[in-house]
């Protein structure tokens, strides 16, 4: 799949389990990616494809592009929302998450 088309995919994804509400087909693993310049000097293809071939379904990849120490990070707080107890997390590398401890401890609030 060429890159231009790939990005758009992850692009439209949508948080389909947040839609779907109890009644969503239990799907234990969840992956966010995450690159920090959106001029198009970093793709998120690599870490697209490490997720996909863990098993984890396109519809449970979220995704951002913004720094490492922003806060607002929307595709990584539907991430988080949609984790349910027993589920797994999964990142390509540990600094996606974020640059700091701060950023990195994530669980419920």
């Amino acid at each position: 799949m060429n890159t231009a088309l790939r990005q758009q995919k992850l692009d439209s994804i949508k948080n389909d389990r947040l839609r779907e509400g109890q009644n969503a087909t239990p799907l234990p693993l969840v992956g966010y990616m995450r690159v920090s310049k959106a001029d198009g000097s970093q793709v998120l293809d690599l870490q697209a494809d490490a997720l996909f071939a863990a098993g984890i379904p396109e519809r449970n990849l979220y995704s951002d592009t913004a720094s490492g120490k922003r806060d607002d990070r929307p595709g990584l707080d539907n991430c988080l929302k949609a984790l349910r107890s027993g589920d797994t997390l999964v990142v390509w590398k540990l600094d996606r998450l974020g640059r700091n401890l701060r950023n990195r401890c994530v669980g419920p609030t």
